[in-house]
């Protein structure tokens, strides 16, 4: 069965999504995803996995949803931390033994300002079918996927439309 989690804002620019996005992976207890913004008032959103315990928020992020069960995480920034190279962070208590691996992303705004809206998580569903229903105006919604390891992920959809895809693994 999978897991997910979809998080969604409002203000999201349209076209040209993500603004930029960038993959990491390590050991110990901080999980930083770093990614080099373009568009000035982008958000960040990261999405983590560790094989030891469920992250929390560190410094300058909120933590917006997870994955009961494992040591899953979805963090945003929760405000546009700049141009230029930014970070965002998650931190597990494992003694530094925790494997993570993570993808950020900054989203750009329209012509306002970004918004968290609402997150929907979805545990082990039987149908394979992360369900999330709500609209926004200029609404950018981004899902979380974890499968079990003999399973495949093909795609993510949303009112039929497929979704861009990030990292698989």
């Amino acid at each position: 069965n999978h897991r997910g989690t979809a998080v969604s804002y409002t203000g999201a620019n349209q076209s040209g999504q993500p603004d930029a996005s960038a993959t990491a992976s390590g050991t110990g207890d901080t999980e930083t995803g770093t990614v080099t913004v373009v568009a000035t008032g982008s958000w960040l959103a990261m999405q983590t996995a560790n094989d030891s315990a469920e992250p929390t928020a560190g410094a300058g992020t909120v933590r917006r949803g997870t994955s009961s069960g494992g040591g899953f995480g979805f963090f945003d920034s929760n405000s546009a931390p700049g141009t230029g190279s930014q970070s965002i962070v998650g931190s597990t208590s494992t003694g530094g033994t925790a494997t993570w691996a993570l993808v950020v992303a900054s989203f750009a705004p329209d012509t306002g300002s970004i918004a968290f809206v609402r997150t929907s998580t979805t545990v082990n569903p039987a149908s394979n079918t992360v369900a999330f229903d709500g609209t926004a105006t200029n609404g950018y919604l981004v899902v979380q996927t974890l499968k079990q390891s003999s399973q495949t992920v093909t795609g993510v959809t949303y009112n039929g439309v497929a979704m861009t895809q990030l990292v698989t693994s």
